[in-house]
Protein backbone atom coordinates (compact mmCIF):
# COMPACT_ATOMS: atom_id res chain seq x y z
CA UNK A 1 0.00 0.00 0.00
CA UNK A 2 2.90 2.40 0.62
CA UNK A 3 3.58 2.49 -3.17
CA UNK A 4 0.01 3.61 -3.87
CA UNK A 5 0.08 6.29 -1.16
CA UNK A 6 3.37 7.72 -2.49
CA UNK A 7 2.00 7.80 -6.04
CA UNK A 8 -1.22 9.55 -4.99
CA UNK A 9 0.71 12.16 -2.95
CA UNK A 10 2.93 12.86 -5.98
CA UNK A 11 -0.16 13.18 -8.18
CA UNK A 12 -1.73 15.74 -5.82
CA UNK A 13 1.48 17.77 -5.70
CA UNK A 14 1.73 17.83 -9.48
CA UNK A 15 -1.91 18.85 -9.89
CA UNK A 16 -1.54 21.69 -7.39
CA UNK A 17 1.26 23.23 -9.48
CA UNK A 18 -0.26 22.93 -12.97
CA UNK A 19 -2.44 25.59 -14.57
CA UNK A 20 -5.44 24.67 -16.71
CA UNK A 21 -4.64 26.12 -20.14
CA UNK A 22 -6.49 24.33 -22.91
CA UNK A 23 -9.97 24.25 -24.41
CA UNK A 24 -9.76 21.50 -27.05
CA UNK A 25 -12.05 18.47 -27.16
CA UNK A 26 -10.65 15.88 -24.77
CA UNK A 27 -11.69 13.04 -27.09
CA UNK A 28 -9.03 14.15 -29.58
CA UNK A 29 -6.21 13.76 -27.07
CA UNK A 30 -4.04 10.60 -27.05
CA UNK A 31 -4.37 10.50 -23.25
CA UNK A 32 -8.18 10.73 -23.25
CA UNK A 33 -7.95 6.95 -23.14
CA UNK A 34 -6.27 5.47 -20.09
CA UNK A 35 -3.24 3.15 -20.45
CA UNK A 36 -4.29 0.25 -22.67
CA UNK A 37 -4.47 -2.31 -19.85
CA UNK A 38 -7.27 -0.30 -18.19
CA UNK A 39 -10.80 -1.15 -19.30
CA UNK A 40 -14.05 0.88 -18.99
CA UNK A 41 -12.10 4.14 -18.82
CA UNK A 42 -13.91 6.32 -21.37
CA UNK A 43 -17.29 6.94 -22.96
CA UNK A 44 -18.52 7.89 -26.44
CA UNK A 45 -20.88 10.46 -27.88
CA UNK A 46 -24.30 9.42 -29.17
CA UNK A 47 -23.96 7.36 -32.36
CA UNK A 48 -20.19 6.81 -32.05
CA UNK A 49 -18.97 3.26 -32.53
CA UNK A 50 -15.54 1.93 -31.55
CA UNK A 51 -13.95 -1.43 -32.19
CA UNK A 52 -10.78 -2.58 -30.45
CA UNK A 53 -8.26 -5.39 -30.38
CA UNK A 54 -5.89 -6.17 -27.53
CA UNK A 55 -3.11 -8.72 -27.38
CA UNK A 56 -1.65 -9.49 -23.98
CA UNK A 57 1.05 -11.84 -22.79
CA UNK A 58 1.84 -12.70 -19.18
CA UNK A 59 4.63 -14.81 -17.74
CA UNK A 60 5.02 -16.32 -14.27
CA UNK A 61 7.99 -18.24 -12.87
CA UNK A 62 9.52 -19.11 -9.53
CA UNK A 63 7.71 -19.69 -6.25
CA UNK A 64 6.91 -17.72 -3.14
CA UNK A 65 5.49 -18.74 0.19
CA UNK A 66 3.81 -15.66 1.58
CA UNK A 67 6.13 -12.83 0.55
CA UNK A 68 9.36 -14.88 0.64
CA UNK A 69 10.90 -16.66 -2.35
CA UNK A 70 11.43 -20.40 -1.95
CA UNK A 71 13.38 -22.95 -3.98
CA UNK A 72 11.88 -25.84 -5.91
CA UNK A 73 13.46 -28.25 -3.44
CA UNK A 74 11.77 -26.54 -0.51
CA UNK A 75 8.38 -26.65 -2.24
CA UNK A 76 8.83 -30.31 -3.27
CA UNK A 77 9.28 -31.29 0.35
CA UNK A 78 5.50 -30.82 0.68
CA UNK A 79 4.26 -31.64 -2.83
CA UNK A 80 4.88 -34.34 -5.42
CA UNK A 81 4.87 -31.80 -8.25
CA UNK A 82 5.13 -28.01 -8.53
CA UNK A 83 4.60 -25.44 -11.30
CA UNK A 84 7.86 -24.19 -12.78
CA UNK A 85 6.59 -21.46 -15.10
CA UNK A 86 3.43 -20.40 -16.89
CA UNK A 87 2.57 -18.26 -19.90
CA UNK A 88 -0.79 -16.87 -20.89
CA UNK A 89 -1.62 -15.21 -24.20
CA UNK A 90 -4.93 -13.51 -24.85
CA UNK A 91 -6.56 -12.00 -27.93
CA UNK A 92 -9.48 -9.73 -27.02
CA UNK A 93 -12.01 -8.06 -29.32
CA UNK A 94 -14.15 -5.23 -28.00
CA UNK A 95 -17.09 -3.16 -29.24
CA UNK A 96 -18.42 0.10 -27.78
CA UNK A 97 -21.44 2.14 -28.89
CA UNK A 98 -22.62 5.54 -27.70
CA UNK A 99 -26.31 5.03 -26.95
CA UNK A 100 -26.54 8.62 -25.71
CA UNK A 101 -23.97 11.26 -24.82
CA UNK A 102 -24.12 9.89 -21.27
CA UNK A 103 -24.44 6.11 -21.77
CA UNK A 104 -22.03 3.85 -23.69
CA UNK A 105 -22.73 0.16 -24.27
CA UNK A 106 -19.86 -2.33 -24.48
CA UNK A 107 -19.13 -5.94 -25.28
CA UNK A 108 -15.91 -7.98 -25.35
CA UNK A 109 -14.82 -11.54 -26.02
CA UNK A 110 -11.47 -13.30 -25.96
CA UNK A 111 -9.40 -16.29 -27.02
CA UNK A 112 -7.03 -17.49 -24.29
CA UNK A 113 -3.98 -19.75 -24.60
CA UNK A 114 -2.20 -21.07 -21.48
CA UNK A 115 0.90 -23.20 -21.03
CA UNK A 116 2.35 -24.48 -17.76
CA UNK A 117 5.64 -26.28 -17.23
CA UNK A 118 5.82 -28.53 -14.16
CA UNK A 119 8.58 -30.39 -12.35
CA UNK A 120 8.28 -33.37 -9.99
CA UNK A 121 10.37 -34.68 -7.11
CA UNK A 122 12.51 -36.67 -9.57
CA UNK A 123 13.32 -33.42 -11.42
CA UNK A 124 11.38 -34.60 -14.49
CA UNK A 125 9.49 -31.85 -16.30
CA UNK A 126 6.20 -31.94 -18.18
CA UNK A 127 3.96 -29.45 -19.97
CA UNK A 128 0.24 -28.83 -19.99
CA UNK A 129 -1.73 -26.61 -22.38
CA UNK A 130 -5.24 -25.23 -22.53
CA UNK A 131 -6.85 -22.99 -25.13
CA UNK A 132 -10.32 -21.74 -25.90
CA UNK A 133 -12.86 -18.94 -25.89
CA UNK A 134 -13.00 -16.89 -22.70
CA UNK A 135 -16.05 -15.54 -20.93
CA UNK A 136 -18.24 -13.01 -22.77
CA UNK A 137 -18.62 -9.57 -21.13
CA UNK A 138 -21.58 -7.21 -21.61
CA UNK A 139 -21.98 -3.87 -19.89
CA UNK A 140 -22.34 -0.11 -19.92
CA UNK A 141 -20.45 3.04 -18.91
CA UNK A 142 -22.25 6.11 -17.59
CA UNK A 143 -20.53 9.49 -17.93
CA UNK A 144 -22.35 11.21 -15.08
CA UNK A 145 -20.10 14.27 -14.83
CA UNK A 146 -18.10 15.88 -17.62
CA UNK A 147 -17.17 19.53 -17.46
CA UNK A 148 -14.15 21.26 -18.98
CA UNK A 149 -11.14 19.27 -17.78
CA UNK A 150 -12.90 16.96 -15.31
CA UNK A 151 -14.68 13.66 -15.90
CA UNK A 152 -16.35 11.04 -13.69
CA UNK A 153 -17.60 7.69 -15.00
CA UNK A 154 -19.27 4.63 -13.52
CA UNK A 155 -19.35 1.23 -15.16
CA UNK A 156 -21.18 -2.04 -14.65
CA UNK A 157 -20.78 -5.23 -16.65
CA UNK A 158 -21.76 -8.88 -16.47
CA UNK A 159 -19.46 -11.75 -17.40
CA UNK A 160 -21.32 -14.62 -19.09
CA UNK A 161 -19.67 -18.05 -18.49
CA UNK A 162 -18.80 -19.07 -22.04
CA UNK A 163 -15.25 -20.21 -21.20
CA UNK A 164 -14.48 -23.85 -20.38
CA UNK A 165 -13.88 -25.05 -16.80
CA UNK A 166 -13.30 -28.67 -17.88
CA UNK A 167 -9.94 -28.54 -19.64
CA UNK A 168 -7.87 -31.72 -19.33
CA UNK A 169 -4.37 -32.98 -19.99
CA UNK A 170 -3.84 -36.70 -20.58
CA UNK A 171 -7.36 -37.43 -19.27
CA UNK A 172 -6.71 -35.54 -16.01
CA UNK A 173 -8.49 -32.28 -15.27
CA UNK A 174 -6.13 -29.32 -15.21
CA UNK A 175 -5.86 -27.12 -12.08
CA UNK A 176 -8.00 -24.04 -11.56
CA UNK A 177 -5.42 -21.62 -12.96
CA UNK A 178 -5.31 -23.52 -16.26
CA UNK A 179 -9.04 -23.36 -16.89
CA UNK A 180 -10.21 -20.83 -19.47
CA UNK A 181 -13.38 -19.44 -17.90
CA UNK A 182 -14.79 -18.87 -14.43
CA UNK A 183 -17.93 -20.93 -14.95
CA UNK A 184 -19.93 -18.38 -12.94
CA UNK A 185 -21.83 -15.17 -13.64
CA UNK A 186 -19.58 -12.34 -12.50
CA UNK A 187 -20.44 -8.68 -11.90
CA UNK A 188 -17.82 -5.98 -12.46
CA UNK A 189 -18.44 -2.55 -10.94
CA UNK A 190 -16.14 0.45 -11.14
CA UNK A 191 -15.66 4.20 -10.96
CA UNK A 192 -13.16 6.23 -13.00
CA UNK A 193 -12.00 9.81 -12.43
CA UNK A 194 -9.93 11.73 -14.98
CA UNK A 195 -8.60 15.29 -15.02
CA UNK A 196 -6.89 16.96 -18.00
CA UNK A 197 -4.42 19.81 -18.32
CA UNK A 198 -2.56 21.29 -21.27
CA UNK A 199 0.22 18.69 -21.32
CA UNK A 200 -0.70 16.42 -18.44
CA UNK A 201 -3.57 14.22 -17.37
CA UNK A 202 -4.26 12.11 -14.30
CA UNK A 203 -6.66 9.29 -13.64
CA UNK A 204 -7.85 6.96 -10.92
CA UNK A 205 -10.04 3.89 -11.17
CA UNK A 206 -11.43 1.63 -8.47
CA UNK A 207 -13.18 -1.58 -9.47
CA UNK A 208 -14.41 -4.86 -8.07
CA UNK A 209 -15.17 -8.21 -9.69
CA UNK A 210 -17.80 -10.16 -7.74
CA UNK A 211 -18.60 -13.85 -8.34
CA UNK A 212 -22.36 -14.29 -8.09
CA UNK A 213 -22.71 -18.06 -7.94
CA UNK A 214 -20.88 -21.36 -7.71
CA UNK A 215 -20.23 -22.90 -11.12
CA UNK A 216 -21.38 -26.34 -12.26
CA UNK A 217 -18.23 -27.91 -10.80
CA UNK A 218 -18.96 -26.73 -7.26
CA UNK A 219 -16.74 -23.67 -6.79
CA UNK A 220 -16.30 -20.02 -7.62
CA UNK A 221 -13.13 -18.00 -8.09
CA UNK A 222 -12.37 -15.34 -5.48
CA UNK A 223 -13.61 -11.78 -5.75
CA UNK A 224 -11.07 -9.27 -7.07
CA UNK A 225 -10.43 -5.63 -6.11
CA UNK A 226 -8.36 -3.20 -8.15
CA UNK A 227 -7.11 0.33 -7.58
CA UNK A 228 -5.33 2.10 -10.44
CA UNK A 229 -3.71 5.53 -10.49
CA UNK A 230 -1.90 6.91 -13.54
CA UNK A 231 -0.30 10.05 -14.90
CA UNK A 232 0.21 10.87 -18.58
CA UNK A 233 2.28 13.45 -20.42
CA UNK A 234 1.12 14.55 -23.90
CA UNK A 235 3.54 15.21 -26.77
CA UNK A 236 1.52 16.14 -29.88
CA UNK A 237 -0.21 12.89 -30.93
CA UNK A 238 1.63 10.77 -28.33
CA UNK A 239 1.20 10.38 -24.62
CA UNK A 240 3.54 8.64 -22.19
CA UNK A 241 2.06 7.16 -19.03
CA UNK A 242 3.13 5.75 -15.67
CA UNK A 243 0.68 3.71 -13.61
CA UNK A 244 0.50 2.04 -10.19
CA UNK A 245 -1.93 -0.83 -9.63
CA UNK A 246 -2.98 -2.48 -6.38
CA UNK A 247 -4.82 -5.79 -6.73
CA UNK A 248 -6.31 -8.10 -4.14
CA UNK A 249 -7.70 -11.52 -5.06
CA UNK A 250 -9.57 -13.71 -2.62
CA UNK A 251 -9.26 -17.50 -2.36
CA UNK A 252 -11.46 -19.86 -4.36
CA UNK A 253 -14.64 -20.85 -2.53
CA UNK A 254 -15.71 -24.48 -2.79
CA UNK A 255 -13.80 -27.04 -4.83
CA UNK A 256 -13.90 -29.18 -7.95
CA UNK A 257 -13.62 -32.77 -6.72
CA UNK A 258 -11.91 -33.76 -9.97
CA UNK A 259 -9.11 -31.25 -9.24
CA UNK A 260 -8.92 -31.15 -5.45
CA UNK A 261 -8.78 -34.78 -4.41
CA UNK A 262 -8.05 -36.40 -1.04
CA UNK A 263 -4.34 -35.93 -1.72
CA UNK A 264 -3.19 -32.59 -3.17
CA UNK A 265 -0.19 -33.28 -5.38
CA UNK A 266 0.39 -29.69 -6.57
CA UNK A 267 -0.21 -26.33 -4.87
CA UNK A 268 -2.31 -25.23 -7.88
CA UNK A 269 -4.85 -27.93 -6.95
CA UNK A 270 -5.55 -26.28 -3.58
CA UNK A 271 -8.38 -23.69 -3.83
CA UNK A 272 -7.11 -21.90 -0.69
CA UNK A 273 -3.82 -21.05 -2.42
CA UNK A 274 -5.25 -18.49 -4.84
CA UNK A 275 -5.42 -15.60 -2.40
CA UNK A 276 -2.91 -12.84 -3.03
CA UNK A 277 -2.10 -9.13 -2.95
CA UNK A 278 0.00 -7.49 -5.67
CA UNK A 279 1.34 -4.01 -6.40
CA UNK A 280 2.33 -3.43 -10.03
CA UNK A 281 4.08 -0.58 -11.82
CA UNK A 282 3.53 0.03 -15.53
CA UNK A 283 4.78 2.34 -18.26
CA UNK A 284 3.04 2.82 -21.58
CA UNK A 285 2.32 5.04 -24.55
CA UNK A 286 -0.77 5.97 -26.59
CA UNK A 287 -0.80 7.33 -30.13
CA UNK A 288 -3.76 8.81 -32.00
CA UNK A 289 -3.94 9.35 -35.76
CA UNK A 290 -5.57 12.71 -36.58
CA UNK A 291 -5.01 13.02 -40.33
CA UNK A 292 -5.41 11.11 -43.61
CA UNK A 293 -7.24 7.79 -43.97
CA UNK A 294 -5.98 6.62 -40.56
CA UNK A 295 -7.89 9.31 -38.65
CA UNK A 296 -9.76 7.78 -35.74
CA UNK A 297 -7.23 4.98 -35.20
CA UNK A 298 -5.32 4.57 -31.94
CA UNK A 299 -2.30 2.42 -31.06
CA UNK A 300 -1.06 1.71 -27.56
CA UNK A 301 1.34 -0.43 -25.56
CA UNK A 302 1.92 -0.97 -21.85
CA UNK A 303 4.49 -3.03 -19.94
CA UNK A 304 3.64 -4.13 -16.39
CA UNK A 305 6.11 -5.31 -13.73
CA UNK A 306 5.31 -6.34 -10.14
CA UNK A 307 6.77 -4.31 -7.27
CA UNK A 308 5.33 -6.36 -4.42
CA UNK A 309 3.67 -9.78 -4.23
CA UNK A 310 2.24 -11.49 -1.17
CA UNK A 311 0.56 -14.88 -1.38
CA UNK A 312 -1.28 -17.26 0.85
CA UNK A 313 0.86 -20.40 0.81
CA UNK A 314 2.97 -21.53 -2.14
CA UNK A 315 2.20 -19.78 -5.43
CA UNK A 316 3.99 -18.77 -8.62
CA UNK A 317 5.11 -15.16 -8.83
CA UNK A 318 4.49 -12.87 -11.80
CA UNK A 319 7.39 -11.79 -14.00
CA UNK A 320 5.75 -9.34 -16.42
CA UNK A 321 2.76 -8.54 -18.54
CA UNK A 322 2.68 -6.74 -21.87
CA UNK A 323 -0.42 -5.39 -23.59
CA UNK A 324 -0.65 -4.14 -27.19
CA UNK A 325 -3.80 -2.47 -28.45
CA UNK A 326 -5.53 -1.00 -31.49
CA UNK A 327 -8.73 1.03 -31.38
CA UNK A 328 -10.79 2.49 -34.23
CA UNK A 329 -13.50 5.11 -33.84
CA UNK A 330 -16.31 5.31 -36.41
Amino acid sequence: MKYIKSFLILTILLISNITISYSQNNHDRPDYHAPITIMNDHSHKKGEFMTSYRYSEMKMSGLKNGSSAITNSEALSNYMMIPKNMRMKMHMLGLMYGLTDKITLMMSGSIIDKEMQRVNSSNATSKANSKGYGDLKLGSIVNFYHKNNYELLANASMSIPTGSINKQNQDKKLPYSMQIGSGSYDMNLGFTHKIFYNKYSFGNQISGLFRLNNNDNGYKFGDQYNLNSWASYKINNYSISARVNYQKIEAIEGKDIDITKMMIMMPTQDPALYKKEVVNFAIGTNYIFTKSNLKGNRLAIEIVKPLYQKFKGVQMKSDYKIVLGWQKLF
